[in-house]
């Protein structure tokens, strides 16, 4: 019986020498990261959607996953924003008003001075309890130029009022102002 002669190199493991050395060379970039918001549905916001009734709309705030009306002398909580500046929330509910809205906040402090404005279109969700709303609606919350950097502690405790207008495609509108008293959240 004769042997045959093995070959000096072995060509399986030289290709995988290669393949790996190739791999390795290209692990020496940084790696490319790429960023893709995900597709959402934002279902249907037309003005369609409408809880039946005369045109309203209520303010308030939720504490305790329940809606509480903001009324007059009631608190109006302002917070510290994770991205930065100072907001109040306020929850926005509407009746006889579709989908979506446009809505416009001010919050102006008894002395005068506009400390938050804001004009936005939005969608409204419907609520368990039958109404169309926003459950934060946020409004900016800072001193008026040219102070606008200058800290708000000074607003706590000051009364103020805030205002907010809502209306549809339709025209169909209501706004509501409460006498309110600015507070740290």
């Amino acid at each position: 019986m004769t042997r045959r002669a093995r070959p000096k190199y072995n060509l399986r493991r030289w290709l995988t020498v290669v393949c790996c050395s190739a791999a390795l060379a290209a692990c020496d970039n940084d790696p490319i990261i790429v960023y893709v918001d995900p597709a959402i549905d934002l279902g249907d916001y037309s003005a369609e959607l409408i809880v039946e009734g005369p045109p309203t709309v209520k303010v308030g705030f939720y504490i305790e996953q329940l809606f509480s009306p903001l009324e007059d002398g009631g608190e109006c909580f302002v917070a510290y924003g994770v991205q930065g500046g100072t907001w109040t929330m306020p929850a926005l509910r509407t009746t006889g008003i579709g989908s979506p809205v446009s809505v416009a906040c001010q919050l102006v402090t008894e002395s005068g001075e506009l400390v938050g404005d804001v004009a936005a279109e939005i969608p409204l969700f419907l609520t368990p309890d039958g109404f169309l709303e926003i459950q934060a609606f946020p409004i900016p919350v800072r001193h008026a130029p040219p102070n606008e950097d200058t800290p708000i502690e000074d607003l706590y405790g000051a009364p103020a009022t805030l205002t907010c207008s809502v209306s549809d495609f339709e025209e169909r509108a209501d706004q509501i102002s409460v006498l309110v008293e600015i507070v740290e959240d």
